[in-house]
């Protein structure tokens, strides 16, 4: 879009030049022009910043997607002892038992998006690996 803008702007200046910049030059015709290459400058650097952010941002998502295909290629699951349903490990955490913090883990079931939290050891209790 800003780049579209900034076309524009580039487009309308032009048109206006061949328009009327054949004029005699006066000072009000300098300052207009002046004034329009000024606003050009600003709207091209304007439109550097937004596209190095969009361009750092769009590289940051994509290494954080390689990041995730790399994880989700290496997905285990466990099998919980008694309910028999998969669930993968989303991440590890830290989780308050008895006012006391110890390792957690934070997890799924295998097709579905709501998350749980266990301490580790009451997780490696109650499911066993089944896929690696």
């Amino acid at each position: 879009m800003w780049v579209s803008l900034w076309i524009l702007q580039t487009f309308i200046g032009a048109v206006l030049w061949r328009k009327y910049g054949n004029t005699a030059d006066s000072t009000i015709n300098i300052l207009g022009w002046s004034s329009l290459v000024f606003l050009n400058v600003i709207g091209l650097a304007w439109l550097i910043v937004l596209g190095s952010n969009f361009l750092f941002e769009k590289l940051c998502l994509f290494i954080d997607f390689l990041a995730g295909k790399h994880k989700k290629n290496k997905m285990k699951k466990y099998q919980h002892y008694r309910n028999g349903n998969f669930y993968v490990i989303e991440e590890e955490c830290k989780i308050q038992e008895n006012g006391v913090w110890v390792e957690g883990i934070i997890y799924r079931e295998y097709g579905f998006k709501t998350r749980y939290v266990r301490s580790e050891a009451e997780f490696f209790e109650k499911f066993k690996l089944v896929e690696e």
